[in-house]
């Protein structure tokens, strides 16, 4: 038996040795093993040997690298839980403003539909259904993202048709001014930069990696999906950091109006959105 603060204490120390400083990770791992939060610990109290094993090992995948939203298999996004683990992309905080950039146009639309491409745990689709009540269909691909998307839709009472499609020939069974509002956290990194950060190496490679130059998705959905938005329909697109320009440009190329990009939290370019 160990008492809880000690426990704690030993948990910030696993990690920090591992390079991973951050008390909010400890915290968090304690109470997925415990229960307990950091602010109830109380140093008499103890804690049982099988529950000290369980901790011991979610610190081993930590340290190993396994992403911290993985070991709890939920995520919080706006102001709810998502499902997530192995085979699709983590719900990010930057995503957030893709997701609230739709929302906020779409709120002023009467009777909108909209299209959440790549849609992969459903955080943007989910986003938009919850806060405007709008009709939304979320695409997604790989099997294994599509069960946390079943998942999360399901758990949310969500109002979102899913639909398993591939984002390059989608756009053909669309109808011509059908939407208002679309959608998309493509992948974007290009294949050194995914090689490069090894945090990433847990996530799906096809959920990252944008072809040589990060842009494949980008040059394909700007052109072949505008057909499918309403005059003065939204495309809002999240980019890497560096894309603002490239993503800009490849808008303004096909006619798209008002191009501009968005910064996010970290004051980072994240979102490139045009009117059709």
């Amino acid at each position: 038996m160990v008492g809880e603060l000690e426990l704690f204490n030993r948990t910030i120390r696993a990690l920090k040795a591992a390079g991973i400083e951050d008390r909010i990770e400890a915290a968090t791992l304690f109470e997925l093993a415990t229960g307990r939060r950091r602010g109830e610990l109380r140093s008499p109290s103890a804690v049982s040997s099988e529950t000290a094993a369980e901790l011991e090992e979610l610190v081993r995948r930590r340290v190993q690298g396994e992403p911290l939203q993985y070991i709890c298999g939920s995520w919080p996004f706006l102001d709810f839980e998502l499902r997530c683990g192995p085979g699709v992309l983590i719900p990010r905080p930057e995503t957030e403003l893709l997701a609230q950039t739709a929302i906020n146009f779409l709120k002023e639309r009467e009777g909108p539909a909209a299209l959440d491409l790549c849609s992969g745990t459903g955080c943007v689709a989910i986003s938009i259904a919850r806060k405007t009540c709008v009709k939304t269909t979320a695409l997604e691909y790989s099997e294994q993202a599509l069960g946390y998307l079943r998942k999360n839709v399901k758990a949310l009472a969500a109002e979102v048709e899913i639909v398993k499609g591939d984002v390059f020939n989608y756009n053909n069974s669309l109808k011509a001014a059908s939407l208002d509002c679309i959608t998309c956290n493509p992948p974007y990194l290009t294949p050194s930069e995914y090689e490069d950060c090894a945090e990433l190496k847990y996530e799906p490679r096809e959920a990252l990696v944008g072809g040589k130059d990060g842009l494949d998705f980008y040059r394909h959905i700007i052109p072949a999906y505008k057909r499918a938005l309403k005059a003065g329909g939204l495309l809002a697109l999240e980019i890497g950091y560096q894309q603002s320009q490239q993503v800009e440009a490849l808008m303004q190329e096909r006619g798209y109006n008002d191009v501009k990009t968005l910064k996010d939290i970290f004051n980072n370019p994240r979102v490139v959105s045009g009117f059709a």
